[in-house]
């Protein structure tokens, strides 16, 4: 997921874990995946009182971690390309954030920039497919997602990648989307219609959360309703704005004297050269 630093969603996270600066970006782990890692580590270690278990479990998590990642570097080194620097990359549980250094002034770019991450996924699913053969013996049958570590990287990776098309903002697929709709609209437009898909979908995804008792898909339901509504508003402040330095600018000065009338600012006050009369008053002459 990309986001310029602007948008109310990504407002500057906690400190994670610095992990380096590959392609001079750097890649942060947030401190709530190193929890979530630890606790779900000890709990299958404790399940299973195996060692190998949970070095199984480690490197599970080290592909769904190097999947996110390049994953966010996808999207960071394409806005690259069209002039925009990315800040970090951070990666959370429910997935990362390239916080961008700007916003993509044209459509065509922000579908391209939306659009690299899950490519990367895909492309990734393409490799695993072309060595699964070399690496197991030609099996007749793609591999299952239990049946290996190739097979866990293959559908780790295509899950990402579908997923991420889905047309709900913030997600690749809603900005995507937006990004197709700006072609023949205002962009405010199209932010306002692909806000109220992606709440379409949020709520889908929160109600069969809690019915089916998925807790992570709820939690990512929410987070698309609360961070759609925050971009809507966002196109809306920004539009307000324009609209309000247009019209400054389209207004005449407040002040139109001349400038001789601010070096005497008394030469046509009617009270300072008025003739005084009245008891006592000698007009003037």
């Amino acid at each position: 997921m990309s986001a310029p630093p602007n948008e109310p969603l990504h407002p500057s996270l906690p400190n994670g874990l610095r992990l380096g600066a590959p392609f001079g970006i750097t890649l942060r782990l947030h401190w709530s995946f190193l929890l979530l890692g630890a606790w779900l580590g000890l709990s299958t270690f404790g399940q299973t009182g195996s060692v190998t278990a949970l070095l199984s479990f480690f490197l599970l998590g080290a592909i769904v971690f190097g999947s996110v990642a390049l994953h966010e570097y996808g999207h960071a080194l394409t806005a690259r390309r069209y002039g925009i620097g990315t800040r970090e990359i951070t990666l959370l549980p429910i997935g990362g954030i390239a916080q961008l250094e700007g916003s993509p002034a044209n459509p065509r770019h922000e579908f391209w920039i939306a659009l690299a991450g899950p490519a990367v996924n895909l492309a990734l699913v393409v490799i695993v497919l072309a060595l699964y053969p070399v690496v197991e013996g030609d099996p007749s049958s793609p591999p299952g997602p239990g049946e290996s570590v190739l097979g866990f990287a293959l559908y780790v990776n295509l899950f990402m990648g579908l997923f991420n098309l889905l047309p709900a903002l913030p997600m690749d697929g809603g900005r995507i989307l937006r990004a197709l709709l700006a072609l023949r609209m205002p962009a405010l437009r199209a932010t306002q219609i692909s806000a109220t898909i992606a709440r379409l979908l949020a709520a889908a995804m929160m109600g069969y959360g809690l019915i089916q008792g998925q807790l992570m898909l709820a939690v990512i339901g929410g987070f698309v309703w609360i961070t759609a509504g925050a971009e809507k508003h966002r196109m809306e402040l920004e539009a307000e704005m324009r609209r309000r330095v247009r019209r400054t600018r389209a207004d005449p000065p407040l002040n139109t004297r001349p400038a001789e009338d601010w070096e005497n600012p008394d030469r046509d006050d009617p009270l300072k050269n008025a003739r005084v009369v009245g008891r006592g008053a000698t007009p003037r002459r």
